[in-house]
């Protein structure tokens, strides 16, 4: 009984993204060659959009998780006052209708970075992330080197840990 209760428990936090799969793999996990939008409306290759020879921060949030924005305008704060050498880069998964809505947000919180909009969810979808926000660090290869999901008030610390420098 307690054994079908444990093998049940982690199954469901599996599957929930509480227990990162990508950690545990031995293989290269890529970032996926996925079609999405900018913010202007101009389809872009999730793939091309990472800088290459550099250390890649993504974070994807929904608009109605202030967690995401207060995430990307930390992260943001960090990379300009400590002036690292690391591209940033922003992925809202909300759909058509809350599409403006991303662009105020992400100009109220003062960052002027690439946005993309996840507007039918398939890089989610690809990429498997169920929980919101998600931060991805790639390296300059486009392999994911780390990958967290959910929000702490300690997730900025633990992505300062896994920047190198």
């Amino acid at each position: 009984m307690i054994k079908s209760f444990l093998f049940f428990t982690l199954i469901v936090l599996f599957w929930s993204g509480m227990i990162n799969p990508i950690g545990a793999l031995a293989q290269e996990t890529r970032v996926p060659s996925v079609e999405i939008k900018d913010t202007g409306g101009i389809r872009r290759n999730f793939s091309a959009c990472i800088k290459p020879e550099k250390q890649n921060i993504i974070i994807v949030w929904r608009g109605c998780c202030t967690d995401g924005l207060s995430l990307l305008e930390e992260t943001n704060d960090w990379i300009t006052e400590e002036t690292i050498d690391v591209a940033l880069l922003g992925v809202s998964c909300d759909n058509i209708r809350n599409n403006r809505k991303v662009i105020g947000q992400v100009r109220a919180i003062g960052y002027e970075g690439l946005v993309l909009v996840d507007e039918n969810q398939d890089l989610i979808r690809t990429m498997g992330i169920n929980v919101f926000p998600a931060v991805l660090i790639t390296n300059g290869e486009g392999v994911i080197v780390w990958r967290r999901e959910g929000y702490t008030p300690s997730v900025i610390d633990e992505i300062k840990a896994k920047i190198t420098k």
